[in-house]
């Protein structure tokens, strides 16, 4: 945490295992449909195989971390005793 707030991304942030452990940040795992088969991004699927699976054709399409796996990490978050939920920006 840093200086008690607790932060929750998703894995479209990349940031570097480092920073997540440092700062115990906690990320949720975008989902990645190759050929129909869902993988959690950095979880199932790493980035090698990803670009070996593309590069070979595969067909790719991505969804966003479901509402439940957000809410298991704010969970964990509010169980520490801190959180903080930030907002998006307007779409413009």
């Amino acid at each position: 945490m840093i200086d008690g707030i607790a932060v929750v991304t998703d894995s479209a942030s990349y940031l570097p295992a480092a920073v997540r452990e440092r700062f115990s940040i906690r990320v949720a795992p975008m989902h990645i449909f190759l050929e129909g088969v869902d993988y959690r991004e950095f979880v199932d699927l790493d980035a090698p195989a990803f670009y070996q699976r593309i590069s070979a054709g595969a067909k790719v399409s991505t969804s966003q971390p479901s509402p439940g796996e957000l809410l298991d990490l704010y969970t964990q978050a509010a169980n520490d005793g801190v959180l903080s939920v930030g907002a998006r920006r307007p779409v413009r």
